[in-house]
């Protein structure tokens, strides 16, 4: 993600701020996201962390409708993000 220069921005209505509000929380759902994986080695079920199950599921159906940013796409390809939800267990067992 190219670098945000931090700055207040007053105008919490304007374009350019809500562009900086959604690249900081990708950023730190991203975040959020990887470590779990790195601890459980899978994603989070609705029980263990609602939110990041919630976001999940949000950037899939962003990718669905071409609605997902390319360097968002890229980056949760990065960290090896599974796109469609029944390649999960197929991954398992593969890995097995």
């Amino acid at each position: 993600m190219p670098a945000i220069r931090f700055y207040r921005l007053r105008d919490t209505n304007s374009p350019r701020y809500k562009q900086y509000r959604t690249a900081i929380i990708f950023e730190n759902n991203l975040q959020q996201l990887s470590h779990f994986i790195k601890i459980h080695g899978r994603y989070p079920g609705k029980d263990e962390d609602g939110h990041l199950h919630l976001w999940i599921s949000s950037q899939r159906a962003k990718k669905k409708n071409n609605t997902l940013e390319d360097i968002f796409e890229q980056q949760l390809d990065s960290i090896g993000f599974i796109w469609n939800k029944s390649d999960i267990p197929w991954n398992r067992k593969l890995d097995d």
